[in-house]
């Protein structure tokens, strides 16, 4: 089972804070899944993909699309 205030707390502590507008936390949120045989939480966005630990929602991997400047 997935807490989402501790999801979103650490999803929001991976971005920058300057960034936070440019997404809809509770869709991203909302649509986050299991994964790594469920001992992981992948959050997806057009931009990112972040896979927290399920137990610690420590941050495990990060891969950003996101590559124009």
């Amino acid at each position: 089972m997935i807490d989402y205030e501790r999801l979103l707390i650490a999803l929001k502590n991976v971005l920058l804070e300057d960034h936070w507008d440019n997404y809809d936390f509770n869709t991203i949120i909302g649509a986050a899944q299991l994964c790594w045989d469920g001992t992981g939480i992948l959050v997806k966005s057009t931009d990112f993909e972040v896979v927290f630990d399920a137990m610690t929602y420590e941050c495990l991997s990060v891969d950003s699309f996101d590559l124009a400047e």
